[in-house]
């Protein structure tokens, strides 16, 4: 394997930087720090108030030891940018997006920001991000020529550059092209990291850290496999980089483990086989207003329109007039939203399809669209929606939308089943979330499209397979544990508790959440009520997971919440728990506040407005680590307010505690007694302390998902999550 330009001198002295090992593949990532520094910065930057809070980076070069043992690792150049010419423009292989920009520079030996140990002139990337400012992102990716095969490595690496202005950043990994299609790939982010370091550090990303991006117009199968990778992206999330900042000696690197065993690159898949017309909208006269079969909404409008050869316009090899639809939105004023859409005279089948796509010529404005399809209609169709796209672009665009991206939509009257099943198509709506169009935009040539892969087999009716029965009885539990007696912290009674000493679920205390689309994260699983997935058994809460096909899901489990039944503001809040091993594993015993609706038309009652108190999440790649965190307005996400605290053996070996302790004036996180890290409003940078209020409880078990993760494919179900009690004193 070839050696980059990272000498073997330099990687000797690494623990002159800062790696990141990106156990980010947690829903937060901190920087490790340098030389003797104590790493105890939180995600936010906010100073750890435990020294015994763990930093998020997974692996750190502690000693000269471990730094020479990592330079024995073979190391496979991407790009050292050494053979490109220096200057204002970059190279045809590489492009800024948003509000981005940058060019190869030549660093000199002594320059603020050549590389320690530099011998002779380098070059490298130099670019600039502005995120804060419209249209909110801003980033560089270059395009492979040819699909990369990576596998038989561990993860990428680059050099890095910083500024220090705490700019949030990701990379982004496309792979699996379709044909002739570069931009059409499946994409899979890892979680961020921060530009609060002034210098050159060495980030390294494992592959096993990278889950599927939220916008993901192609989302595959989910895993990234690293056989024919197209391209790669270093995307710009938030913040600014200020003076700027540099990426260089963009590498493969293998430490020992293989993430992907090394196999032949296939073939790119063949393009799509069948691309069916919905409306070309030439059978319509011209006019102002939105043609037959078709309505607007809300603060939109527009109408078919004649487009000539000689139209600013016309497609790319236009010959001849063609008909599109031209509209204009303004999302921004009263009521907030706008759109079009089509009515079908009957309802569509769409099973045996791939997915919807049309051609879309922007205004490059920056407002957010997304496209909803309505089907089984009864007082109302069902909404489902695909991920957002943005208007930013003022060339014609073909936009594809896999079926499987969809989800339901965030205002959904009639929720239905919460599975798109294409059965029962009545309409589809083109809707305007935000910003405006006030030069207009214009869509054309909307079809249905396949390419040789279905969201849903093709069907005229019946029923939706579910599960099949499984005798869950037959698979011993584990032994009950000792009982523990409560025991009330100084000034504080037991309230409440759940000991789950009989033999069902106590209906006043939990109730059920049911579906299969996604909760947010991308997980895998469908949430289910019946027994298999979650039960009383033994003086325990058995909540259970299953790899089986379930209404569209090949995963089960059971989410139960005491919303609406057991309500609390303030105290300690308690469970003892045994978690599940296993990478792709996501339990969690977690509250958010009372008035939460997952598709509220209000904002104030929807995530993260109504705040999320995360008492324990356990991520299974992770088996060390216990982790706590707040969620709220301006901190949600990457950006929650996360405090780890890692131990020295399997978190998921034994039963432990877990707790809270709450009141106006913060948070406590508790790991078998020992308070671990506090959060307060003094914490709260950006954004309002949302923690004044009842809160509810939940306990869940996810598969993957942003979270979780990869799922080992090793993995034996089924996965038990058990609770012995929850126990609330005030």
């Amino acid at each position: 394997m070839a050696q980059n330009k990272i000498s073997r001198n330099l990687l000797s002295l690494i623990g002159a930087f800062a790696i990141i090992a990106a156990a980010c593949g947690s829903e937060s990532t901190t920087e490790t720090t340098s030389g003797d520094q104590s790493a105890t910065e939180s995600v936010d930057g906010d100073p750890g108030e435990n020294a015994g809070a763990e930093d998020s980076s997974g692996t750190e070069s502690s000693d000269e030891e471990q730094a020479v043992e990592k330079s024995e690792e073979e190391i496979q150049t991407v790009d050292d940018f050494e053979s490109y010419a220096a200057g204002d423009e970059l190279p045809e292989n590489w492009s800024v997006y948003g509000n981005a920009a940058g060019d190869i520079a030549t660093v000199s030996p002594g320059d603020d920001s050549s590389i320690e140990s530099q011998e002779g002139d380098n070059q490298l990337l130099s670019w600039s991000f502005d995120a804060n400012a419209d249209p909110g992102f801003g980033g560089i990716r270059t395009y492979f020529a040819e699909p990369q095969n990576w596998t038989g490595f561990t993860g990428i690496q680059f050099l890095y550059f910083g500024g220090g202005e705490g700019g949030e950043l990701q990379i982004e990994i496309g792979e699996d092209r379709t044909a002739g299609d570069l931009s059409d790939v499946e994409r899979y982010r890892t979680r961020s990291f921060f530009d609060r370091t002034e210098g050159w550090q060495l980030i390294r990303l494992p592959f096993e850290t990278f889950s599927p991006a939220r916008f993901n117009p192609e989302p595959g199968n989910g895993i990234l496999d690293v056989i024919a990778v197209d391209n790669l992206v270093v995307a710009a999330n938030s913040g600014t980089s200020g003076a700027g900042v540099a990426i260089d000696d963009i590498a493969l690197y293998f430490d020992g483990t293989i993430y992907v065993e090394q196999q032949e690159t296939p073939e790119i898949a063949a393009g799509p086989e069948v691309v069916d017309s919905l409306d070309d909208f030439e059978s319509y006269d011209g006019s102002s207003t939105v043609p037959a079969s078709w309505f607007n909404y809300g603060n939109a409008g527009g109408g078919a329109s004649i487009v000539t050869v000689d139209d600013a316009r016309a497609r790319d090899g236009q010959t001849e007039e063609n008909k599109v639809l031209a509209w204009g939105f303004d999302a921004d004023s009263d009521p907030g939203y706008g759109g079009v859409g089509k009515e079908f005279a009957e309802p569509l089948n769409w099973t045996g399809y791939t997915g919807l796509e049309f051609w879309f010529k922007g205004s490059g404005e920056g407002g957010e669209l997304q496209i909803e399809i309505g089907e089984d209609k009864s007082s109302d169709v069902e909404r489902y929606r695909a991920p957002a796209f943005y208007d930013r672009e003022t060339d014609w665009q073909r936009i594809r939308l896999p079926f499987s991206s969809f989800r339901p939509g965030d205002y959904n009257p009639v929720p239905g089943n919460g599975i798109l099943d294409l059965k029962a198509v009545y309409n589809i709506v083109f809707a305007a979330n935000s910003g405006a169009s006030t030069e207009g935009v214009v869509i054309d040539d909307i079809a249905v499209y396949s390419d040789g892969t279905t969201n849903v087999s093709s069907s005229t009716s019946g029923e939706v397979v579910t599960g099949i029965e499984i005798d869950y009885e037959q698979i011993p539990l584990l032994p009950t544990p000792e009982p523990v007696a409560p025991v009330a912290p100084a000034g504080m009674e037991l309230v409440w508790s759940d000991e789950f000493d009989g033999d069902e679920i106590n209906l006043d205390n939990w109730r059920f959440d049911q579906g299969g689309w996604g909760w947010g994260n991308g997980e895998s699983q469908f949430y289910t009520d019946r027994p298999q997935n979650a039960r009383v058994s033994d003086g325990m809460l058995v909540i259970e997971a299953w790899e089986e096909e379930y209404l569209g899901s090949y995963y089960t489990s059971a989410r139960l919440l005491s919303q609406g039944l057991q309500e609390f503001q303030y105290g300690r809040i308690e469970a003892r728990l045994n978690v599940p091993a296993g990478k792709g594993t996501w339990p969690a015993f977690w509250m958010l506040g009372t008035g939460f609706e997952h598709f509220a038309e209000d904002p104030a009652r929807r995530w993260p407005n109504v705040g999320e108190i995360d008492i324990m999440e356990f991520i299974g790649r992770e088996p060390d680590l216990v982790l706590g965190t707040v969620h709220g307005p301006g901190y949600a996400g990457a950006g929650g307010k996360s405090r780890w605290y890692r131990q020295d053996f399997d978190v998921s070996d034994d039963w432990h505690t877990y707790a809270i302790e709450w009141d106006e004036t913060g948070i406590s996180w508790f790991f078998d007694g020992e308070n671990y890290a506090t959060v307060g409003p003094e914490n709260i940078k950006r954004g309002e302390w949302v923690f004044d209020r009842p809160f509810f409880m939940l306990l869940n078990l996810a598969i993957g998902g942003t979270l979780g993760g990869y799922l080992d494919p090793e993995l034996e179900f089924p996965l038990r999550y058990y609770v012995d009690y929850v126990r609330v004193y005030q």
